[in-house]
């Protein structure tokens, strides 16, 4: 399971529902970290070099470095390597270039330009703890609500492409103020929060960068975010709406979404001092605009796949 991976469009099978990919990606993205940088450089570079993947991309957060692949006759040579705030332009995506500091967990230099899940059985014999988060699968999701443990295994592909969609129109002009946006967010895609006693990981999540906690470094985030978006799912659509809305009203989350791509609804909806107060509905092909993000307008159409352009992407990236 490598961190990102993207297909290009013409290659990518028309997804149905199952949670594996049979598909050999053209591009993955490795973050590297001490417990995991020996197996992805050794073992996974292997692997997909025997599988003929084409680019990999290694990221290592400890030493601020970017090293980009390339296989060539069976053996990957290493095509670019970036360091610290060097500007990126690397294979397959030469089209664009980027400062590399806007990964790293502190303050970039640059300025903008700037399934409800089931609960696991043995939690209902004590109140769960985060050490308990250890023990799951590692192909599940796991939370703490109420101090149970809840686990759902990993989204199906629609799903997946409606966060990531979303993730890449919101992130360009809010978190990096491309495109003409303000800039000024920190978007995360499935970040890992703590709201009181409860360890929740929404599909998406934003903080105002005045409020982000960038000393810290260990999971989970301890801020509560401003925005949050859930992508619902008939697995997961009871638990998002029943059980963690009310949770994140309690905890002064200011604005939430609710994306489902299979109904092509989007509803936002903004903290009120006696709860969810709706703002606006969107569905089918509308045009989107709405708070917090009203500065920009986009199509609701890109987060179906079932009517996804070409003329909006020739790759298709997905955070996994």
């Amino acid at each position: 399971m490598p961190d990102y991976a993207g297909w290009r469009k013409e290659r990518f099978a028309t997804p149905a529902g199952e949670h594996r990919y049979t598909v050999i990606p053209d591009w993955i993205c490795e973050i590297l970290s001490p417990s995991t940088a020996q197996r992805d450089r050794i073992v996974k570079m292997r692997l997909f070099a025997q599988y003929r993947l084409p680019y990999v991309w290694l990221i290592d957060p400890e030493l601020k470095s970017l090293e980009a692949y390339k296989l060539e006759h069976g053996k990957w040579s290493r095509v670019d390597a970036h360091y610290e705030n060097d500007k990126v332009r690397a294979e397959p995506f030469l089209e664009i270039e980027f400062a590399l500091d806007v990964l790293w967990a502190e303050k970039p230099s640059i300025q903008p330009d700037k399934t409800g899940g089931m609960p696991m059985a043995e939690a209902a014999k004590k109140k769960a703890t985060y050490e308990d988060l250890y023990d799951i699968p590692e192909n599940m999701t796991g939370e703490i609500l109420d101090g149970e443990l809840v686990v759902h295994p990993r989204p199906p592909r629609r799903h997946i492409h409606a966060a990531s969609a979303l993730d890449k129109t919101i992130g360009p002009p809010y978190q990096f103020g491309r495109e003409g946006g303000p800039g000024g967010w920190i978007i995360h895609v499935e970040p890992e929060i703590q709201l009181g006693e409860h360890t929740m990981v929404p599909d998406l999540a934003g903080w105002r960068v005045e409020r982000y906690l960038w000393e810290e470094d260990q999971n989970p985030i301890s801020v509560a975010p401003d925005w949050i978006c859930e992508i619902l799912s008939p697995s997961t659509c009871q638990l998002d709406k029943m059980k963690k809305m009310p949770f994140y009203a309690d905890h002064g989350v200011e604005h939430l979404w609710l994306l489902d791509p299979a109904a092509k609804i989007l509803d936002t909806y903004r903290l009120k001092s006696n709860g969810w107060l709706p703002v606006a509905r969107f569905r089918g092909d509308d045009k989107v605009r709405s708070e917090p993000f009203q500065e920009i307008e986009f199509d609701l159409a890109r987060f179906y796949w079932s009517i996804f352009p070409q003329k909006w992407a020739n790759i298709v990236i997905w955070v996994i």
